[in-house]
């Protein structure tokens, strides 16, 4: 029997991005030519296995897959290096239902097996997600690497990576997205969402592929200060809102406004017109309740791109804003989007925001509990999550949080 060295692609051969699927956007990480030698020296079969939901979703096609596939190859070809197969599942569970080839499931990696009589007990995985470790082991494969690292500047949380920042920085970086004229999206990101996304790994892959994950909460800049980052500050989703609405007054930014009931997205454009005369409200939709796959259709696309506004501010509540995001984000031309949950109904008057005091202090989701106990009690088992996760870090010093700390701050 055989010896593999299962690769997944991207995160571990390829920077990654949100789906890489044009040859353009493909960009080697350094030092995998040298590994996938080292590896073939010992007589290591080499497979790549990737999870391609972009093709369920029709962000790109098969051929295109496959294209960048070939040019892939070639590359490592280049380098003398001969990959034997690369597998993928073009699955994604809430379009084309379940499979047994997305990872975790171990499908790909037993296909593989089969093929090419692999001893899966001295073979190898290397993957930078839950997900690729948990379909090795699946498979029978007990020797596997998981790649830690950064993202884009942050701080990892189990699978999550949140960015080093703090509310000056993070309007900074949006501005300078701006001022490139890039388009990409900003998720404010709190306990829950964090909690959410290391129970759910489509989910984190949306949280790590923004350019910038802001930590919502004073619980997530407690975890940074407690690992060395100091200057990491609390960005609230409604600060983040108010500083940008702010500065959009004196540089003719736009604004669109998606989510919520008819009757608060009314009051909220009342409210904004009235806190800010010169802001520039360029359109607002209250979508239908719908599953969010069906939301994300061409027409709201078309609406976007045809108005250009500068942000596209989403207000479904978490996970459902950021799903939403990733599902419209490769179609839309030139806007900043945000999921920004509450904000809506707290610049609406629907919701009293806490006082200062308990924002301060860390005990604004009592007060958020006080007014809507029904929806926030789904946050606890989160905080209990975190809870843990802080007193854990106190009393061990935990330092195994990789980072590196971003210009600017």
């Amino acid at each position: 029997m055989k010896k593999a060295l299962f690769l997944d692609r991207d995160g571990v051969i390829n920077v990654e991005k949100n789906y890489v699927y044009r040859i353009s956007d493909f960009e080697f990480i350094p030092g995998i030519f040298e590994l996938c030698r080292k590896y073939q020296r010992l007589d290591y079969l080499i497979f790549v296995i990737t999870n391609q939901a972009g093709i369920a979703r029709k962000i790109y096609t098969e051929s295109d897959f496959l294209k960048l596939t070939d040019w892939m190859l070639q590359r490592f070809s280049d380098h003398g290096i001969g990959i034997t197969k690369v597998y993928y599942c073009p699955h994604h569970p809430d379009i084309t239902g379940s499979c047994s080839c997305r990872k975790p499931q171990p499908g790909m990696i037993l296909q593989a097996a089969e093929e090419f009589d692999i001893d899966l007990e001295e073979s190898v995985l290397i993957g930078d997600k839950e997900s690729d470790i948990q379909a090795a082991r699946n498979a029978g494969i007990k020797n596997c690497l998981r790649i830690r690292k950064t993202v884009n500047d942050r701080f990892i949380i189990k699978n999550t990576g949140i960015s080093i920042t703090n509310i000056d920085h993070a309007v900074k970086c949006i501005k300078h997205q701006i001022d490139l004229k890039q388009k990409g999206y900003v998720c404010v990101t709190n306990v829950r969402a964090t909690y959410i996304a290391n129970n759910d790994p489509d989910y984190c892959r949306i949280i790590n592929n923004s350019f910038l994950t802001v930590p919502d909460g004073k619980p997530l800049e407690w975890y940074a200060r407690l690992i060395g980052l100091r200057k990491v500050g609390k960005t609230s989703g409604p600060d983040l809102f108010n500083r940008i609405c702010q500065i959009s007054e004196g540089k003719n930014y736009t604004h669109f406004f998606y989510g919520s009931t008819p009757e608060i997205i009314e009051k909220l454009q009342n409210n904004l017109k009235k806190k800010y005369p010169k802001l520039v409200i360029a359109g607002a939709v209250s979508p239908p309740f719908k599953p969010v796959s069906e939301l994300a259709d061409q027409s709201i696309i078309d609406q976007i791109n045809s108005l250009k506004p500068t942000f596209v501010w989403i207000g479904l509540g978490a996970p459902k804003q950021e799903r939403f995001i990733d599902l419209i984000i490769d179609r839309i031309e030139s806007s900043i989007l945000i999921g920004i949950g509450l904000v809506f109904d707290y610049e609406a008057g629907t919701v009293i925001r806490a006082p200062k005091l308990l924002q301060n202090i860390g005990l604004e989701w009592v007060y958020r509990f006080i007014q809507q106990p029904r929806r926030s009690v789904r946050s606890l088992k989160a905080f209990q999550y975190f809870i843990a996760l802080l007193i854990k870090t106190i009393f061990t010093r935990w330092s195994k949080v990789t980072y590196h700390s971003p210009s600017g701050l």
